[in-house]
């Protein structure tokens, strides 16, 4: 297996090729050859490593252009005042709702979007049984959309948390981490959200997740999802799960066995 040939075609924008690589590291799973799974592996780990190191180098660059674009515009007003154009009010605050905005889009941007590759990726790699998957796949959940992507998603999340160890944070990066805690804090039943059930089921995989692997910056995200009031059957399965994972991981935490909790009480909605 050619490493640079396979990992080119999973970054291809040609969907075509893209799947063909895909598939053929996913197939290698089942392979009776040890060296050829363990070739699929490494292959898979670079090319999420190359697009990891492509999401830094982004980042820094479009930081070191916002921060240029502020210097600019504050030489700029100053340069005004003091020129004698107006000196009660600083020409330079005209630009800040501009930074702001930007540095928004900038803050949004970098939490839901996930390249296709990070996508093949971590679905090939969960067909190798590989936790290192989890990350690009809680990525690929935030950012997914289709009723058939979120399922994909779900089944290989679902099928890698009986490998995860507790206490094993080093499965997850810090905008990984950071991503899961944001996904948990932001969901709110509601009664228009698209692919309900796929989404929770999504959901309750995250949850059991966050509890396995979580620290004590993990509590409030459980928190509130185990805080919330249900609308649907599904909203129930989430929030559930939220409860009793978050009672796992306080009692992690806190080492001592969890007790046994009664069934969770649910607010009445207003």
């Amino acid at each position: 297996m050619d490493r640079v040939v396979v990992t080119r075609l999973l970054s291809s924008k040609k969907e075509a090729e893209a799947s063909a690589a895909q598939h053929l590291l996913a197939d290698a799973a089942a392979r009776a050859s040890q060296a050829e799974r363990d070739e699929a592996v490494a292959v898979l780990l670079a090319a999420l490593e190359k697009d990891e190191r492509r999401i830094r180098r982004n980042k820094c660059a479009v930081l070191f252009a916002l921060l240029g674009v502020s210097v600019v515009c504050l030489v700029s007003g100053l340069l005004l005042i003091a020129s004698g154009y107006n000196r009660r009010f600083p020409v330079f605050l005209v630009f800040l709702p501009v930074q702001i905005g930007s540095m928004a889009s900038l803050f949004f941007s970098f939490r839901k979007h996930c390249s296709p590759v990070r996508v093949r990726a971590g679905l090939a790699l969960a067909r190798h049984g590989d936790p290192r998957a989890l990350g690009p796949l809680i990525e690929a959940f935030a950012a997914a959309r289709e009723e058939t992507d979120r399922a994909a998603i779900n089944e290989a999340i679902s099928g890698l948390l009986p490998g995860v160890r507790p206490g094993d944070d080093r499965l997850l990066n810090g905008r990984q981490q950071e991503l899961l805690q944001i996904v948990l804090r932001n969901w709110s039943p509601n009664w228009f959200t698209a692919a309900k059930d796929e989404e929770a089921d999504g959901l309750v995989h995250l949850v059991n997740l966050a509890a396995l692997i979580g620290d004590k910056s993990t509590v409030p995200a459980l928190a509130a999802v185990a805080d919330r009031t249900p609308n649907r059957e599904s909203d129930k399965r989430v929030i559930e799960a939220a409860q009793t994972s978050l009672a796992a991981l306080n009692a992690r935490l806190n080492e001592h066995t969890p007790t046994v909790a009664g069934l969770p009480r649910f607010r009445a909605r207003p």
